[in-house]
């Protein structure tokens, strides 16, 4: 540490990671790998981003039997972290722990509320929760995240409406595409499949702030002014995000998990489509959910692509035809 120009004696850190510091992200996961061989000796999946940890698991429903089992794996496996983060200078935060019970909106109605024992603490399973800025719920309607999205950017527009004579038609473009934009394409791909009218609450919001950027009026028709502005609508958003992924899973340009739902078509003898880069759809069960899934939704949408789409040789080349594309075909010439 430096103060005045004086710096302080030089102590050996054994624990913890700087905080602010531009390895600090880094070393910290590597501090904490460890904690995926605690999970996976209880036969638990998990996900980590950053200090955030996921732990999941699936079983039926309607089987106590299966229930809880689950629970109990469930709790041993929190008590082996919680140890493990005492013996190496870490706290285990029950304020912060939820535990939510994922189910088809039919089986919902039959579950049970599960309580999961942490440490002292014993946590009831929650209706929605909110996990890295997107709200989910028991269901996956994405109900809740839909109106969050809406009231925030309601929010934001209002604030720029006070203001938005005395910007100019730039710094409104920015403001916009900085406080309005941005959370209507956070995590979008969520999104996709959901039913109209939650579409439509999305598409309102883009519609009032395409309104207040050109200061066009409410009578008038919205889809010439989103062509001027050249904003494609919240479904084909939904679309270009998922294909963008698609396109980096296929590249090499993401993390394997994602990598390993997709499966590249290689027909049993030598066909026209041999070389036309298509995609593997997988037969689903459900149509409320899984047509949503990532490893149907992708496939259906990236053979949907005109085949130049398909074989862009850079991820830039890619997203500006990606783009024209839509916009031809919702907007035509």
């Amino acid at each position: 540490m430096c103060v005045d120009g004086e710096l302080s004696e030089p102590v050996l850190m054994e624990c913890s990671v700087p905080q602010g510091s531009v390895l600090g992200p880094k070393n910290y996961v590597m501090y904490t790998k460890p904690l995926g061989d605690v999970i996976r000796t209880h036969g638990l999946c998990y996900h980590f981003y950053a200090d955030d940890t996921q732990l999941y698991l699936s079983f039926k429903s309607k089987d106590d039997v299966a229930q809880s089992e689950a629970l109990t794996r469930i709790e041993s496996c929190l008590k082996d972290i919680e140890s493990w983060m005492h013996h190496n200078m870490l706290m285990f935060n029950t304020d912060k722990t939820e535990v939510m019970l994922f189910s088809s909106r039919h089986n919902s109605k039959s579950t049970d509320t599960i309580s999961v024992n942490v440490g002292n603490s014993l946590i009831a399973s929650r209706s929605h929760v909110r996990n890295l800025g997107v709200m989910f719920d028991s269901t996956m309607t994405m109900e809740q995240q839909v109106n969050a999205v809406c009231r925030s950017c309601y929010g934001q527009l209002r604030k720029i409406g006070h203001i938005r004579r005395y910007l100019s038609s730039e710094a409104t473009k920015t403001l916009v595409n900085g406080l309005v934009t941005s959370r209507l394409d956070y995590c979008n791909a969520l999104l996709h499949g959901l039913p109209n009218n939650l579409i439509d609450k999305l598409q309102r919001v883009q519609n009032t702030a395409a309104r207040i950027t050109t200061r066009t009026s409410r009578r008038s028709h919205i889809t010439p002014v989103l062509k001027e502005l050249h904003w494609l609508p919240i479904r084909y958003r939904i679309q270009y995000k998922i294909l963008v992924h698609t396109f980096n899973a296929l590249n090499d340009r993401s993390p394997l998990y994602i990598k390993d739902m997709l499966a590249v078509y290689r027909p049993s003898r030598t066909l026209r489509s041999l070389n036309s880069l298509t995609l593997v759809t997988p037969r689903i069960r459900t149509v409320t959910y899984g047509k949503r899934c990532f490893n149907h939704a992708a496939p259906s949408l990236w053979n949907a692509l005109p085949n130049n789409i398909r074989e862009a040789g850079t991820i830039s080349t890619f997203k500006k035809m990606l783009k024209t594309h839509f916009f031809l075909v919702h907007f035509g010439n």
